[in-house]
C-alpha cells in the first residue's frame, strides 16, 4: 500500500510515519505537500491528482482547527477535494493542533521525556511537547516522534477525543477495505 500525505508540518508527517509503523509497517509514504503557507486547499485536486499518479492507494490530509470550530474546518477542507477522490482522500482535522492528539495520553510523554505532565496536560501543549523533546529549527526530531506515536501502549486517550476518533474509523474503514488491519481499539 502506499500512501499520499499532505500535513501541516514535519510534526504531522511524524504522527502519520507512527501510525504507518503502529498499523501498515510495509505501506510508503508519498509526502504530496504540506499544508499552510506552501499548500492551500484549493491545490488539493493538483496534489491528489499527483497522488494517484504516483500510485497512492490513498491520500490523507491532516491539517488543524486551530481553535475554530471542527465541523466548520472540516466542511472548509472538503469542499476542496475532487468528488472523484473522495473515496481515496481520508481528511483529519486535529483539535487545535497535532500536538493535542500526541499529548492525548500525558504520562505517556512525560514518561518518555523529562518534562512535567502538568504542562502537557493543557488545552495547546504544542509549546510544551516541543520544549520536551527538544525540537529545533534544525532537528525535528521526526524519528523519536514516530517512535512515540507508533508505540502509544493505548489509542484510548486519543479515542476519547471527537477529532481523532473520526479519523481513526475512517483510516480503520479504508485499511479493512483495502486489505491491512487496523486493530480495533475502541473496545
Amino acid at each position: 500500500m502506499k500512501i499520499g500525505i499532505i500535513v501541516q508540518g514535519t510534526t504531522d508527517k511524524a504522527f502519520r510515519t507512527g501510525l504507518r509503523n503502529r498499523w501498515c509497517e510495509g505501506a510508503e509514504i508519498e509526502t504530496l505537500g504540506f499544508r499552510g503557507a506552501k499548500l492551500k486547499p484549493r491545490q488539493y485536486p493538483q496534489a491528489c491528482k499527483e497522488g494517484r499518479v504516483k500510485g497512492c492507494n490513498v491520500i490523507i490530509i491532516l491539517t488543524d482547527t486551530d481553535n475554530n470550530e471542527l465541523g466548520e474546518v472540516l466542511k472548509a477542507e472538503k469542499r476542496y477535494i475532487p468528488d472523484e477522490m473522495q473515496n481515496i482522500v481520508i481528511l483529519g482535522v486535529t483539535e487545535r493542533n497535532i500536538e493535542c492528539w500526541i499529548c492525548a495520553d500525558a504520562d505517556y510523554v512525560a514518561g518518555n521525556y523529562p518534562c512535567n505532565v502538568k504542562d502537557l496536560r493543557v488545552n495547546d501543549p504544542q509549546m510544551s511537547f516541543q520544549t520536551a523533546i527538544k525540537i529545533t529549527r534544525d532537528d525535528k526530531k521526526e524519528d523519536e516522534i514516530a517512535d512515540l506515536v507508533g508505540n502509544y501502549p493505548s489509542l484510548r486517550p486519543m479515542l476519547k477525543m471527537p477529532s481523532f476518533k473520526r479519523f481513526y474509523n475512517e483510516t480503520r474503514a479504508f485499511a479493512q477495505q483495502n486489505g491491512c488491519k487496523i486493530p480495533n481499539e475502541l473496545d
